[in-house]
């Protein structure tokens, strides 16, 4: 939208868009946000939208509103429902403790001011767990480092960015200490199918446990047919129910792109996000 993106420039011709005095800018935006209502004019008002982050904690994750104003005016519920002024106020970081949607919005003067903002968790037993990768996503493309493998939030099919780990060229080796032994029938992972990105399906998986974090025993390997049939939303089950304190999963790379697709003879990407254990 031109507005408020117009000030924003308007801004930089005075020449007063100094870091440091951001404040008085936003404060000098959302001043103006009056005149612009009164003449009709239609304008972005992300300015009041809250952002929010996943922090891990001692027992598992929590999520966290940041905004360059007040956090406090922010409602949130936690059972899917839309936030009123009437809704729970936002005062630190909300235990996630099992799955939920968060849903939020800012208000000021008793009047909704943002636009709703939402966040689904699905939480499972490797949510917040402690977890070490072998290899380092690339810096483009590595927002949250490893604990976004293990946030209990699902990355979207249709958005490269923060839900997502990307590895140019190399596999997802990671390993997750589960804190104590613990029984689990089903372990589940996604891999992004976007060929017009060069990012490719995973070339195959092995699931791996362990009781000491040092000798694994592979108890399956998914083929990169199965992937590709599950259009990388891999699940596996496993009956009878295994038990270990230590998983380790590997994700492997598609190799080389083939010739006909995006990238042909480069090595191909891998986006993997959620590993959970239920």
């Amino acid at each position: 939208m031109l507005f408020p993106r117009l000030m924003a420039l308007a801004e930089v011709g005075w020449g007063t868009n100094r870091a440091e005095n951001y404040q008085e800018f936003e404060n000098r935006v959302v001043a103006h946000f009056r005149y612009l209502d009164k003449k009709g004019i239609n304008f972005a008002k992300s300015i009041f939208n809250p952002s929010g982050r996943v922090l891990r904690t001692r027992n598992g994750i929590s999520y966290e509103f940041y905004m360059s104003k007040d956090v406090h005016n922010i409602r949130f519920t936690t059972d899917g429902s839309e936030p009123t002024i009437d809704s729970e106020a936002y005062q630190s970081s909300i235990n996630v403790d099992r799955s939920m949607t968060i849903r939020a919005a800012y208000f000021e003067n008793g009047e909704q001011k943002s636009a709703l903002t939402s966040q689904r968790f699905n939480v499972s037993q490797s949510t917040g767990k402690s977890i070490e990768l072998l290899h380092q996503p690339s810096p483009n493309y590595a927002f949250g480092g490893a604990l976004t493998l293990v946030d209990g939030i699902e990355g979207d099919p249709k958005v490269l960015g923060k839900t997502w780990l990307g590895f140019s060229g190399t596999d997802v080796i990671a390993s997750i200490d589960l804190g104590q032994k613990t029984d689990f029938s089903k372990v589940y992972f996604n891999s992004l199918n976007h060929k017009g990105s060069w990012i490719h399906l995973a070339g195959g998986a092995k699931i791996m446990v362990s009781n000491d974090g040092v000798n694994f025993n592979t108890i399956d390997e998914i083929s990169q047919q199965k992937i590709e049939d599950l259009n990388g939303r891999v699940v596996i089950n496993f009956v009878p129910a295994q038990t270990t304190r230590f998983l380790k999963i590997e994700i492997y790379n598609a190799g080389i792109i083939p010739e006909g697709y995006p990238g042909a003879g480069h090595e191909a990407w891998l986006f993997v996000d959620e590993i959970g254990v239920k």
